[in-house]
């Protein structure tokens, strides 16, 4: 089942003109609209998804944008998300953060907190619990990168 979910991911890459996912270490130097769409795109799979699959592939690929490019559009990306205001949305941002930058986790935690849901506010109670995950995504995008290594290399 994961081969399905990285073809599409694959194809849909391409489609936003994408060859290979190590172009996303470049992304900082692409058209404004290529940026925008590509980061539309990984925001969407990281943040809203359901599927575990498609939430670790697009965990995966913002870590692999420039970190200090992304949080400088940060405000941008996650934006749509935000305004949801869906306990999902805002528990995969506060996930993705753990593992991308504490500043930026902490923040967000503050925003939960301020939040009038009480399911959002409970996603800042325990910023540990946040911490932990970090370990198993992680390991989760290592094994992703290699299988789409090796899809590369066969394609």
């Amino acid at each position: 089942m994961s081969g399905a979910y990285l073809v599409s991911f694959k194809s849909r890459l391409k489609e936003l003109g994408l060859p290979s996912v190590e172009d996303l270490r470049r992304l900082d130097r692409a058209s404004e609209i290529q940026q925008t769409q590509v980061l539309d795109y990984l925001a969407e799979l990281a943040f809203a998804c359901q599927n575990m699959m498609n939430i670790s592939l697009g965990r995966m690929s913002l870590k692999m944008v420039p970190k200090e490019w992304l949080l400088s559009r940060w405000g941008q990306v996650v934006a749509p998300h935000l305004a949801t205001n869906d306990d999902w949305e805002y528990g995969r941002i506060a996930e993705l953060l753990a593992g991308l930058d504490q500043d930026a986790m902490m923040n967000h935690l503050q925003i939960c907190a301020a939040h009038e849901s009480k399911y959002i506010q409970e996603i800042a109670t325990d910023p540990e619990s946040l911490l932990e995950l970090v370990s198993r995504w992680e390991e989760e995008s290592e094994r992703l990168t290699r299988l789409i290594a090796e899809m590369e290399s066969a394609e």
